[in-house]
């Protein structure tokens, strides 16, 4: 639709009218797709936990710096105490293949369960990080916090960290080091709930 008269158009004061989870599911799918990813970390008590994230960031590449935005921590958020506590986390991209199981770690489930097993997850380790991957991600990046950040208006936390490990599948790493979405069967997440494969329109050379 490109003519407004074709569109429905919601002021501010409409926005706040709409029942609370009208409003949550139309804010929260407003961006559209945004990349899904698995986060992986393992409590001070060898716990491993996974939680489904579509809020990672990029922030530099020279050091690499990348970060996820977390919720609000008025209740117990395992990924975040995790972080605190080991100073690491994984980020892994969800296929197709995953979503299913992706989905069922949005469940609560109690601090000493882990996701991996209750979801059917396979881990993947490597010695020299204190978090798990997913084994069957096609793009792993293992991450060491360095900064946080509040949002006050909203309360979310913002963890920035610094790249230290990255394995990505042969067929999805181009010639330029471009990541192919489309070969590695990259999932996005919409709203809530809604799993999506977007797919390239057009690469422009530099």
């Amino acid at each position: 639709m490109n003519n407004s008269e074709e569109q429905r158009v919601f002021s501010l004061d409409d926005i706040m009218a709409l029942k609370n989870y009208d409003r949550i599911r139309m804010i929260n799918s407003l961006i559209g797709p945004r990349p899904a990813h698995l986060v992986g970390t393992q409590s001070a008590d060898g716990v491993d936990n996974l939680a489904l994230f579509n809020s990672a960031y990029h922030f530099c590449a020279t050091p690499p710096h990348v970060g996820i935005m977390c919720r609000p921590l008025d209740v117990r958020r395992d990924t975040y105490n995790n972080i605190q506590q080991t100073g690491h986390f994984t980020l892994n991209a969800v296929t197709p293949a995953l979503v299913e199981r992706t989905h069922l770690c949005k469940d609560k489930f109690e601090a000493e369960e882990s996701e991996f097993v209750e979801a059917g997850i396979k881990p993947f380790r490597v010695d020299t990080i204190p978090a798990p991957f997913v084994a069957e991600s096609p793009i792993k990046i293992a991450v060491r916090a360095i900064e946080e950040h509040v949002i006050n208006i909203s309360k979310t936390v913002l963890i920035v960290g610094e790249v230290v490990w990255v394995s990505v599948a042969e067929n999805a790493l181009l010639e330029d080091y471009t990541i192919d979405a489309d070969a590695g069967e990259l999932a996005a997440v919409v709203g809530l709930s809604s799993y999506h494969q977007t797919h390239l329109v057009k690469r422009f050379e530099r």
